[in-house]
């Protein structure tokens, strides 16, 4: 059973099938193998979708995981991870920040960042990971989180749902501090 079919199943959610394509080219064989579901966590609907392609080669995978607000939160965050040169230049101006400052780049919604910087968990759950997060200036109902490397196990994607759940309570929290 696929990844996404496991998490699907163990979510309840659904799961429409897709079939399994085989091709060959000069570069060899292939196989695609489009994943896509939707489940609901906590009363958050969250779309998880993966285009793996394998080969002789190491297998290609990206995958996404996208949760679906109810609502316009009219805010934007962008969190990525910092390059080894950008690392470098931080070390080099000495420049500390909170730890999530330390390995990634945040940019957006001041208040929203600040709120985030400062949550341990946060900090914990994204330490040594390498993900991109986005909350779009244009299309702030969605949040997309994209890892760089395949997610191979359940208890990552776990992880991954976390990470985007401390961050959605973040931003509605923010939301109904500055509409009152």
């Amino acid at each position: 059973m696929n990844l996404i079919k496991e998490l699907i199943k163990k979510h309840h959610g659904y799961y429409p099938e897709k079939e399994r394509t085989e091709f060959s080219i000069p570069g060899g064989n292939f196989i695609y193998e489009p994943g896509k579901g939707i489940i609901d966590v906590n009363g958050s609907k969250i779309s998880i979708r993966s285009n793996t392609i394998e080969a002789a080669s190491p297998t290609r995978e990206s995958f996404q995981i996208k949760v679906l607000f109810k609502n316009n939160l009219n805010t934007y965050l962008e969190i990525s991870p910092k390059s080894k040169f950008q690392r470098m230049i931080d070390a080099i101006m000495m420049q500390k920040g909170r730890e999530i400052q330390q390995e990634f780049i945040v940019k957006g919604d001041t208040n929203l960042i600040v709120n985030l910087i400062s949550n341990r968990t946060l900090a914990r759950l994204l330490h040594k990971e390498k993900v991109h997060l986005k909350i779009d200036r244009e299309n702030p109902t969605v949040m997309t989180l994209s890892p760089e490397n395949p997610i191979k196990n359940v208890d990552r994607f776990e992880k991954y749902l976390n990470i985007l759940k401390i961050i959605e309570n973040k931003a509605i929290q923010l939301q109904l501090t500055t509409a009152f």
